[in-house]
């Protein structure tokens, strides 16, 4: 008897293709919702010890330059110390709404075809610019390509979480989505993946900024009245950025909300045809030919009225 030739083959033509999805399934064991919480939230505690940390060494930094330089410099310092609590304060109060904004705001996709093509895509940069950043510091023979690879990769890895959790984000999957929707669910991925990070890097900028206020105020020990100004002007500029750190948390929640004021009107417009379909019945049905005028106008069916005969008494 003759082989069916359906069976003789292998395997299907996708067989790669089902292997790297079955792989991806295998990180998303490992790259859960519940790991993403808790780092989230450690970054934020680590962020705040930091943040701490950083108004006393500001402090210290310019106590300093007051016996090197001149008086103002202790003003400045006492100034920082001040103002790190109070802008604290808004970091907390705003990276705990944010993460409740985007929540509450659910948007749809159509199928989980972006999302695991973005993951995959993720993962495979991530890897690329952390061995680059390893490559660069070996070559260089400086840390910094390394640091900035690894905190590149760390960014990377984070959006492919995301992506692969997408409850994370308050996206639902479903086949019932317009192709506007969908294009309203692509866009709002990427502004809810930048709100979600946002936790992850107000943590690991200020832990790194800690660490490099210690380096300057060590160095700034039996240093020359030179290179103590050329500190104090290094510590003016990151101090700047770390500012700019901290508000993160209310600039991401401002521009997420206007973002969604954009979303509510375009969706308000693809709603329009739904509307009129809904309160008018169907608008697509073609109208009958025989009831249509030349000008596209519906005619009127006139119905003739029967005479009513009424019969005349006869005479005499």
């Amino acid at each position: 008897m003759a082989k069916n030739n359906s069976t003789s083959i292998p395997a299907e033509p996708t067989w790669l293709a089902d292997r790297i999805g079955g792989q991806l399934d295998k990180i998303n064991r490992y790259l859960h919702a519940d790991l993403f919480n808790r780092i989230i939230n450690s970054a934020t505690v680590t962020g705040h010890w930091a943040l701490l940390a950083l108004a006393v060494l500001g402090l210290l930094i310019q106590l300093v330059a007051t016996f090197v330089l001149d008086g103002s410099q202790f003003l400045w310092g006492l100034g920082w110390l001040i103002m790190l609590p109070l802008l604290q304060y808004t970091a907390v109060q705003f990276l705990g709404a944010s993460r409740s904004l985007v929540l509450s705001n659910t948007t749809t996709l159509g199928s989980q075809a972006f999302l695991r093509s973005y993951a995959l895509i993720a993962l495979v940069v991530a890897l690329g610019v952390f061995v680059t950043g390893i490559a660069l510091a070996f070559q260089l023979g400086s840390l910094t390509p390394f640091l900035s690879g690894l905190a590149a990769g760390v960014l990377w890895l984070a959006t492919a979480w995301l992506a692969l959790n997408p409850g994370l984000l308050g996206i639902r999957v479903s086949e019932q989505s317009s192709a506007g929707e969908e294009a309203i669910g692509i866009l709002s991925f990427f502004i809810k993946s930048a709100v979600r990070i946002v936790p992850l890097f107000y943590g690991v900028a200020l832990a790194v900024g800690a660490i490099h206020a210690v380096v300057l105020l060590l160095s700034m020990i039996g240093a020359s009245r030179a290179e103590i100004a050329g500190s104090i002007m290094g510590a003016q500029g990151m101090a700047f950025g770390l500012v700019l750190v901290i508000i993160a948390p209310f600039l991401a929640y401002i521009a997420f909300v206007v973002y969604f004021l954009v979303i509510d009107l375009m969706r308000s417009i693809l709603s329009i045809p739904r509307s009129f379909a809904g309160g008018k019945g169907d608008l697509s049905a073609p109208v009958s030919p025989a009831t249509t005028g030349t000008n596209g106008k519906t005619k009127k069916k006139k119905k003739k009225k029967k005479k009513k005969t009424v019969s005349k008494p006869a005479s005499g």
